[in-house]
This record gives C-alpha cells, structure tokens and sequence, in this order.
C-alpha cells in the first residue's frame, strides 16, 4: 500500500514537470517571432527641386551588401513606407521619369527621411543627335568604394549624395550604321576617356558625342573600286540595252519592208 502511494506521488510529479515544461515552450515559441522580427519602420518623403512632394517615384532600398532590402512606390503625397527593417546603412535608389537618384538613408529605430532634391547636387547627362537613345552604367561610391551599379538610358538628371562613375560605351551598332565615341564634355573640359569620375559637390552638365560611321568599315580604295563596279555595271547595262533595242528596231523594219513588198506585188 505504502509503495503504491509513493508510485502515485511520483507520477504525480512528473506530470507537473511534464506539463510545466510544455507551458514554458509554448509561451517561448509565442514570444520567439515577437523578439525575431526587426519591428522598424522607415518613411520616405521625396520632394523635387522646387520643394513639390513627387507622386509615383519608384524606390529600391539595398543593404550595403548589395541585397535588395524593399522597394516601393511614393503615394500622392509623396510618401512611400518600409515595415520590418533592421537598424543600419542603407541605400535608396529612387527614379521616376528621366531623374535617377543615389543617397544613403540610416535607419535607427522607426526613422522618417526626406530625399530632398534641392539638397542634393546632380549630372545632368545630355546626349546629342544622331544617337540619344544609349545605354550607359552609373556607379555610386560609398567611402570610394563601387558599391552600386545601374544601366541608365538616354537623357537623365542623375542625383546623387556621394561620388559617381559614368561609363559610357566605346561603340553603339544600329546597322546599317555604328556610333563611335569620340569626347565628353563635363566640368568646362573635354575628355577623351568614356569613364568620367564626378565628385558631388556640384552640379554638372555631362555631354558625351559620338560620330557615325557605316557598320562596316569601307577603305577608301575598297570604295573606289565597288563605285567603278557599280559605273561599269550601268555602263555595260546600258550598251546591252541598247543594242537590244537597236536589234529590235530592225526586226521591226524588216517586217514592214515585207508587208509593203507584199502589197506591192498584189
């Protein structure tokens, strides 16, 4: 009896214990996704260079690895809103119409920030006929070191806070023609070089020029020589013409001196 009493007592205990335990991993598990995620909150207000909230700018937010955090769409009052980001560096790249922007927001808790046009300086790239439509590379320094890159096409306004490379191409083939680099014009000079390195604390006007030229390159005496084939060919075509018609006109007579002989011998 006494054993029996004891054996209950036991299991009695290990039951609490068991069901104790169980509580205390619920309650952990419950409390885990709480704890895990970050809970941060970033804003965004864009405003252009006349101070005016810009609606519709699309916004990619990068960690500083190059890992695309969020991205979003800026509402009507110029606001666009991240949930769930980690406190740290990041980098927004915003663009809407032909504006590109590159600046470094820091997130510290639930953070608002404004990208300010106004605020921050920009190249303004212009691309001359006969060619506007090229596409070239746009890299963003952070402490000089490339850490972002982005292929932009055609006209654009580019923003940015820190440091940039522009990459232009040697060469653009759009047969039967090909676009060659020859300068760019940026900081009241002209270089020869397609990679320029602009340090932002001005503004800029960057204009590349490229020339056109056939896609195939022709030497001159391989041109000389396809304009006299070309001469020789209408020359050769017109004397056989010629003398086809000539033969014709003579058929021609020929079966008209038979018909008046014919007549007359009637």
């Amino acid at each position: 009896m006494f054993q029996e009493v004891t054996y209950l007592i036991e299991v009695g205990k290990v039951k609490k214990i068991l069901a104790l335990t169980i509580l205390a991993l619920v309650v952990f598990l419950a409390a885990t996704p709480a704890m895990a995620a970050p809970g941060y909150t970033l804003t965004i207000l864009v405003k252009d260079r006349a101070g005016t909230a810009v609606a519709g700018a699309s916004i990619v937010l990068y960690d500083l690895s190059l890992k695309q955090v969020a991205s979003g769409i800026t509402n009507s009052s110029g606001y666009v809103e991240f949930t769930d980001i980690d406190n740290g560096t990041y980098i927004a790249y915003l663009s809407w119409g032909s504006n590109r922007t590159f600046t470094t927001i820091t997130v510290a808790g639930d953070t608002s920030a404004t990208i300010d046009l106004s605020a921050i300086f920009r190249a303004n790239v212009t691309i001359d006929a006969p060619i506007t439509d090229i596409e070239y590379t746009v890299e963003f320094l952070y402490n000089e070191t490339v850490i972002l890159k982005k292929t932009v096409k055609g006209n654009a306004l580019i923003y940015s806070s820190k440091n940039l490379n522009i990459t232009f191409p040697k060469e653009v083939a759009k047969f039967p023609y090909k676009y060659v680099f020859k300068n760019v014009t940026y900081d009241g000079s002209v270089s020869e070089a397609n990679e320029i390195s602009l340090t932002m604390s001005k503004d800029y006007e960057v204009k590349p020029l490229y020339e056109r030229t056939w896609y195939v390159a022709i030497e001159p005496w391989v041109a000389a020589l396809l304009l006299l084939v070309i001469v020789g060919g209408i020359v050769f075509a017109l004397y056989f013409a010629g003398k086809a018609a000539k033969k014709t006109l003579i058929k021609h007579r020929v079966r008209e001196f038979r018909f008046v002989k014919r007549e007359e011998e009637e």
